[in-house]
């Protein structure tokens, strides 16, 4: 099966949720408490961040309608048409 690669953070998945729920803060506060190279060097070191965010409300409207997330992984995948 192909692998498609979309820009979903802040269009089809919830980035600032995520990062909320990594950070138990918004990404501007901890930006500002901690430094840029601080939030994403946290995030690249976790397995599966981008892959697990949560879909947004509209998701499966548009572009989000071409993804679905797998039953068995939750990993976002070309949706079963």
């Amino acid at each position: 099966m192909p692998t498609i690669f979309l820009d979903c953070d802040g269009v089809l998945a919830d980035f600032d949720t995520g990062a909320k729920h990594v950070f138990g803060m918004p990404q501007s506060e901890f930006e500002r408490r901690f430094g840029l190279r601080r939030f994403w060097s946290t995030l690249a070191s976790l397995d599966d961040f981008f892959g697990e965010l949560p879909l947004l409300p509209d998701a499966n409207l548009g572009a989000g309608a071409a993804v679905a997330r797998d039953r068995d992984t939750g990993r976002v995948v070309p949706h079963p048409h």
